[in-house]
């Protein structure tokens, strides 16, 4: 019976563990990714799907981090961000602040849009380096945007010039 017990016990500290996050090392919980000249840090047991110039990043419960690299982009990033959001439906400007990302200056903004029925939240960021627009965006519903403050500062902070890129 105390065997039982015992590898039940187990069984739930281990459940615990995955569900929070994993009872890995700092270091395993991330991740360093490049993109077309610049190299950030994103969660590791998040799923990858990649293209071209684009890395899209799964999350658990349906967040998504999307790291795009435009070298055709316009060249302010005001006129980038407008094309970059213009899709999202009813969307609505949240936040904006000017902030320094990779030694660069840079337009972060979060704002509030639907996916069909469901309410989403973005935090959108978006620089240029060596003539190329980065756009990081963070994307997950209205209501657990905030539980994801720490993750993207985590990635924000970490994006830097990869070996060989000029700033």
């Amino acid at each position: 019976m105390k065997k039982r017990r015992g590898v039940a016990l187990l069984l739930v500290i281990g459940l615990i563990c995955i569900w929070m996050g994993g009872c890995a090392e700092d270091g395993e919980l991330w991740r360093t990714d490049t993109l077309q000249g610049i190299s950030y840090s994103a969660p590791n047991n998040w799923t990858l799907q990649e293209g071209g110039n684009f890395k899209s990043y799964g999350g658990v419960d349906g967040a998504v981090l999307l790291v795009t690299a435009l070298a055709d982009a316009p060249a302010d990033l005001e006129s980038a961000y407008e094309e970059f959001t213009r899709t999202m439906a009813n969307r609505r400007e949240t936040g904006r602040e000017e902030l320094a990302i990779a030694g660069q200056p840079g337009l972060h903004c979060t704002v509030q849009h639907r996916s069909d029925k469901t309410e989403l939240t973005s935090g959108v960021v978006l620089f240029a380096l060596d003539g190329t627009t980065y756009i990081f965006a963070l994307t997950c519903k209205e209501k657990s945007f905030e539980q994801y403050g720490e993750i993207w500062q985590t990635i924000l902070t970490s994006v830097v010039p990869a070996e060989g890129a000029q700033t």
